[in-house]
């Protein structure tokens, strides 16, 4: 397979993706993909409070990805969702303790 391309993302790997400012109500998200194409990828996002995937999808421009975590499917789940569920609060603190430059203030 020498001309096969790596592969980013595919449905059903599970990704938590940090946002960019003004793209969406929040910066943080965690869901399973459903599909991706060149202009990016749509997610079932997870509901934390029932553990359940929420009743909609969002779709992520590429051009509006700051940072991905992604579990594939060699990929402990259980472990990446833990970790997930915990990526949206820790994003947001460090966001705080940073300055208007995104360094440590």
């Amino acid at each position: 397979m020498k001309n096969a391309k790596p592969v980013t993302l595919k449905a059903g790997w599970f990704v938590a993706v940090v946002v960019k400012p003004g793209t969406a109500l929040r910066r943080c998200y965690v869901g399973e993909v459903q599909a991706t194409d060149a202009r990016g990828f749509r997610i079932t996002t997870l509901d934390w409070v029932t553990g359940r995937a929420a009743s909609w999808d969002l779709f992520v421009p590429h051009k509006n990805v700051d940072s991905i975590l992604i579990a594939t499917e060699d990929h402990d789940l259980e472990g990446f969702l833990e970790t997930a569920r915990r990526w949206p609060e820790a994003y947001e603190r460090k966001s705080a303790e940073s300055g208007p430059s995104g360094l440590p203030s």
